[in-house]
């Protein structure tokens, strides 16, 4: 199956701390609501200062997932929106809910066509091992995923992996700042 976007796309994150002041991110949200309704999915999903990115950026992960989701219901869910909305969600802090959405992608995707070089289903499958420490699955997936790092998109899915890999201990938030970081000092 091909998917309808190439790769993940790595945000900047906000590397104050995850808990914005909530009425500054309600405002946001409410003021870039109706708006981003009117997007075309790839404005909503890939657009910097569009869509859920404008929240994200911000470090309004809480309501960036409120937007992916009424964006969807007025739009229609895709596995990108859902990705999307697993990654707010785990930066948000609410694992139980970002493991439900990561499980229904694994369930919904058909495992990657041999002729697929994109190893999707498993960068879904050791995030969602990683928000459920599962260490044993999240070294598997990590493992999976590396034997496919010849594809760019693998490669940049590894590096996250391989940051989740490191320190159970960390949050989602911490393990995904502690990477953004080092690729930003890379110049990637």
């Amino acid at each position: 199956m091909k998917h309808k976007f190439s790769c993940i796309v790595l945000f900047s994150l906000s590397l104050s701390h995850p808990t914005v002041l909530a009425n500054h991110c309600i405002q946001i949200l409410s003021k870039v609501q109706e708006h981003s309704r009117t997007l075309s999915l790839r404005q909503f999903t890939e657009t910097p200062g569009e869509g859920w990115t404008v929240l994200a950026y911000k470090g309004c992960y809480r309501e960036a997932s409120t937007l992916i989701a009424d964006y969807a219901e007025h739009n229609g869910w895709t596995v990108n929106l859902q990705w999307h909305q697993l990654q707010m969600l785990a930066l948000a802090g609410n694992y139980t809910s970002a493991i439900l959405i990561g499980e229904q992608i694994l369930a919904a995707e058909p495992t990657t066509a041999a002729n697929n070089p994109f190893l999707f289903q498993e960068f879904v499958a050791g995030t969602v091992a990683f928000l459920k420490n599962d260490e044993a699955e999240l070294h598997y997936y990590r493992d999976k995923l590396a034997a496919g790092k010849d594809f760019k998109p693998n490669a940049i899915n590894l590096k996250v992996l391989e940051s989740l890999a490191e320190d159970l201990t960390r949050t989602y938030y911490e393990a995904y700042a502690a990477e953004r970081q080092k690729i930003n000092a890379s110049g990637e």
